[in-house]
């Protein structure tokens, strides 16, 4: 059993959110993990969530035991835990903190039932103010622990005999668990580190406030263990100490983050360097048990190593649910969301609202991906300081096969370019390598505030002007490092109907994001021409018997009418009486036109 002890004072919000962390714990027996708090005398309404949470527990058969009296400070609670576990192995989850995702627990307790080590742990994940995310490793090398902890409570499981031979010390504020895991280090204790995120939590903490206080609490301990440098390298490490820290007091959070990730002599400090960025790779998955393995492995596989999968499992009717848990079982980088069905757009949107990396990128189920792909598209946007990078694709059949006549002059090439340029690129001939949101990776800033829309085909028609807008650099890379399979029965294979129409609406949608950009007439003025062929290829496809249709049909029209009016000046006289007046009066001359060109 594991004891979840969770210490709290006057922090009602973080206590409810911590517990029902705990609570949404998922593919684990109730009996295998039991709750602690420990109230240090709240007077802010924790007793009323305690009395809440109570019921909540009570009812999914975990255990709760739940206290309040005044105590001596967050050590003196955690020993008070510690006392009341009974659970072999001891893990402490603190108010306001929460479990990195549901499947935390079960995780975790396959690798202690198999751990003989004393002390397990993993890595976590630490959120600004802003709601950024960084995903923190560990150290792997314990020996570090001489001079720094290479972790944090949120990352450590502990066996309960552990705790029989040492405590926490309350003559520490803010470095007790040092001490402790230093001690028990110095007397031999195993430690292994586990390649899993355990939990996230705000980066407003104690330790983070009160930086020098804890260097000097560091400092006391080393010279307590006789590991305290002396003389002048203890001066020049005294005096370099202090500066570190009085600096990262008025630095930006993330330029600390940054200086962390330069170490000095490129030696490992431990828990306070950050892994290189995370990137978060969304994979939405409906019915796609045959090609969904070869999709995954081809992304596990990759040569950037530091990946946030995750599988979101948009209500599939056939075999792949269960196959997106075999591969979470497997490997900790990957999360599976399981979700109501909801569409292509909804279960990207669901992986982005889960997404904690720097950089996010976009595998279509049925596809996959060159092994190292996403080490190229990464190098190139570091390379340039860009905001997002672009690759070429290739088309390939069910079987991986090369489609030849499909995958000539390929037309990315190695080059940068501003975000304005890649959006004017996306009208040339096989525009759509710049339209597709998989054959890519972002800065995370380009996606904020930006979802895919709901029930629309054609979805990366709406959200790529938004990116593009945003994006200083786009990277270029003329590798095919995607490849993008016809199948039948896909989305894109189904034949012309009324969600075709739904492109058309996207590039309206893109007229109006646009039109009022000096920079950008001439590429309204393609955008409109594109908009006028895609209107008279529908009038000519579509069942206009259909009263849904002609319906949806008239709207469009209707809206491009009134948008070449907007910028009559850009047409010359003969594109305006064919495009615009004719085609508005006399629609099926355009369309008997159209069909003999």
């Amino acid at each position: 059993m594991i004891s979840i002890i969770t210490v709290a004072y006057n922090d009602a919000d973080g206590l409810a959110r911590t517990l029902n962390s705990v609570l949404s714990q998922k593919n684990i027996s109730q009996t295998e993990y039991e709750s602690i708090v420990v109230d240090g005398g709240s007077t802010d309404g924790t007793d009323k969530v305690l009395e809440e949470y109570r019921a909540k527990f009570e009812e999914a058969g975990i255990r709760l035991d739940a206290g309040s009296e005044k105590d001596g400070g967050i050590y003196d609670g955690m020993n008070k835990g510690i006392g009341r576990a009974s659970g072999g192995w001891v893990y402490f989850l603190n108010a306001g903190d929460v479990f990195y995702d549901e499947n935390v627990l079960a995780k975790v307790n396959d690798i202690l039932n198999k751990e003989k080590s004393d002390v397990v742990y993993g890595d976590v994940c630490s959120v600004e103010n802003a709601g950024v995310k960084h995903i923190m490793k560990s150290g792997d090398d314990i020996n570090v622990i001489r001079t720094n902890l290479p972790f944090c409570h949120q990352a450590v499981f502990t066996r309960r005999g552990l705790h029989d031979r040492y405590m926490y010390s309350t003559e520490y504020r803010l470095a007790a668990d040092y001490e402790l895991f230093l001690h028990a280090y110095l007397d031999g204790t195993a430690f292994v580190h586990v390649p899993l995120v355990i939990a996230s939590f705000m980066l407003d903490g104690a330790s983070n406030r009160n930086r020098k206080k804890l260097f000097l609490e560091y400092e006391k301990i080393h010279k307590q263990y006789g590991l305290a440098a002396t003389g002048i390298n203890g001066a020049l490490a005294h005096a370099w100490g202090l500066f570190k820290i009085n600096a990262a007091n008025v630095m930006p959070q993330r330029l600390v983050y940054w200086i962390m990730e330069k170490r000095i002599n490129g030696k490992e400090q431990g828990m306070n360097t950050p892994y290189k960025d995370l990137i978060s790779v969304i994979v939405p998955v409906y019915k796609v048990e045959r090609y969904l393995c070869r999709c995954v492995d081809s992304i596990i596989a990759q040569t950037y190593t530091n990946l946030q999968i995750i599988l979101v499992d948009d209500g599939s009717p056939d075999g792949s649910g269960a196959i997106c848990d075999d591969y979470a079982a497997k490997d900790s980088r990957i999360t599976v969301i399981h979700k109501k069905n909801g569409g292509l757009s909804d279960a990207r949107n669901a992986g982005l609202v889960a997404a904690c990396g720097s950089y996010i990128g976009f595998v279509d189920s049925d596809d996959y991906i060159a092994v190292d792909m996403y080490e190229k598209l990464y190098k190139a946007i570091v390379a340039c300081n860009a905001d997002m990078s672009v690759c070429n694709f290739r088309y390939v059949d069910e079987n991986g096969n090369n489609i030849e006549e499909r995958n000539n002059a390929l037309p990315v090439k190695d080059e940068v370019i501003d975000g304005i340029t890649a959006l004017t690129r996306t009208l040339d001939d096989k525009g759509w390598y710049y339209v597709t949101a998989w054959n890519r990776l972002y800065s995370r800033k380009l996606l904020q505030s930006i979802y895919f829309p709901d029930g629309k085909l054609h979805e990366d028609e709406f959200t790529v002007h938004r990116i593009y807008s945003k994006a200083d650099k786009v990277a270029c890379v003329a590798d095919a490092c995607y490849m993008y399979v016809q199948r039948g029965g896909s989305i894109m294979q189904a034949g012309y109907g009324i969600r075709n129409l739904d492109a058309v609406e996207a590039l309206e949608q893109r007229f109006e994001f646009c039109v009022n950009l000096p920079e950008m007439s001439d590429y309204i003025l393609r955008l409109s021409q594109r908009i006028y062929s895609m209107l008279v290829e529908a009038g000519i496809k579509l069942d206009m018997h259909n009263a849904g249709c002609r319906q949806r049909y008239k709207e469009l029209k209707k809206t491009y009418i009134k948008q070449c009016r907007q910028i009559k000046k850009l047409f010359t006289l003969r594109q305006w009486i064919i495009d615009v007046a004719v085609f508005e009066i006399f629609p099926a001359i355009n369309m008997a036109v159209f069909k003999r060109l």
